[in-house]
């Protein structure tokens, strides 16, 4: 916890390694990449992480991991929610019911 320079480095190397052969999974990490990104301020990156999210999403990922992703940007991005607030470590929120 607290390392997110490592964080990224991994997630990444996930997505290289990964890619389209496990979309679904490509598509969760992608979603925690963007968390982590936005997590140590880099809203920009992230908003492109996330653009790659919703692109797998409109090709037929619906996983309930996918969708949940997909809250946590929206969460994280709105004004007046944690994404106003620095963050000192992102955890998946609650699966989707």
């Amino acid at each position: 916890m607290g390392d997110r320079p490592r964080a990224i480095r991994e997630f990444r190397h996930s997505v290289r390694t990964r890619g389209a052969a496990f979309r679904r999974t490509h598509a969760v990490t992608l979603g925690y990449l963007g968390a982590t990104q936005i997590a140590g301020g880099g809203v920009e990156e992230a908003c492109a992480t996330w653009g790659s999210v919703l692109d797998a999403m409109e090709d037929g990922i619906y996983s309930g991991r996918a969708r949940q992703a997909v809250v946590d940007m929206r969460r994280l991005l709105s004004p007046g929610d944690a994404a106003s607030q620095p963050l000192r470590h992102w955890t998946p929120g609650p699966p989707l019911t």
